[in-house]
């Protein structure tokens, strides 16, 4: 039924063997997660033969998604890390230069975008 979420509880072989993972020719053996209304029930499970579900995409397909995916988010992660290198610095002090106002081993954030806007 369109809407309804359902959980795999077997699949099963040709042979009727069950089996882990996903093979042509299989079957499933399927459950709602949740009650359904009155007009929906039926005798649960159900078996549905691999051929019946629909395919959104291919093995292919998802690769190639997963691959552009990890891209895109390495190359955002590196654009971020660039853009607060621009924005922001820390410091820390190093020596009693500056004593009493910053101690050893003070840390400074220094903020890099007002003295550009001038």
């Amino acid at each position: 039924y369109p809407g309804v979420e359902y959980r795999i509880l077997r699949i099963l072989s040709e042979d009727g063997y069950e089996m882990f993972g996903s093979a042509p020719g299989a079957s499933y053996e399927l459950a709602p997660i949740y009650p359904l209304v009155d007009a929906l029930e039926r005798q649960w499970p159900v078996r549905v033969q691999e051929e019946e579900i629909p395919k959104l995409y291919t093995a292919n397909m998802y690769n190639a998604v997963s691959a552009l995916g990890s891209l895109f988010t390495a190359c955002f992660g590196l654009f971020a890390a660039y853009t607060i290198s621009q924005l922001i610095s820390l410091f820390v002090i190093p020596s009693r230069s500056m004593d009493p106002t910053l101690q050893i081993g003070d840390v400074l954030v220094v903020e890099k975008v007002s003295p550009r806007i001038r």
